[in-house]
């Protein structure tokens, strides 16, 4: 199967897992974002006052959640996705080049 093929978004059961795909990586990417600009460059200091004993708190919080959030919302964008995708197409809008 050639790569372009692999993005087609015109078969409906194939757009399933292409939303749920860029979904995740777009989540994943936020919290690696956050990650980055609350730990090393120390936000949590200089915006909020946090303690390293705060940050421990948080931290194992968010090892929790941050997973969860992540299903939950992939899920979701599966599930309303392509009644979105399949509506902007009726209505006549190009969503894509191909």
């Amino acid at each position: 199967m050639k790569r372009k093929e692999l993005w087609n978004t015109s078969s409906s059961p194939r757009l399933i897992y292409i939303i749920a795909l860029s979904t995740f990586i777009g989540l994943e990417a936020d919290v690696l974002f956050r990650i980055f600009v609350f730990i090393p460059c120390q936000t949590y200091k200089l915006f909020y006052g946090f303690n390293i004993e705060i940050l421990h708190g948080i931290w194992a919080v968010g090892a929790v959640e941050t997973p969860i959030k992540a299903a939950l919302f992939t899920a979701i964008a599966a599930i309303i996705g392509p009644p979105i995708f399949i509506a902007i197409r009726e209505l006549g809008l190009n969503i894509s080049k191909n």
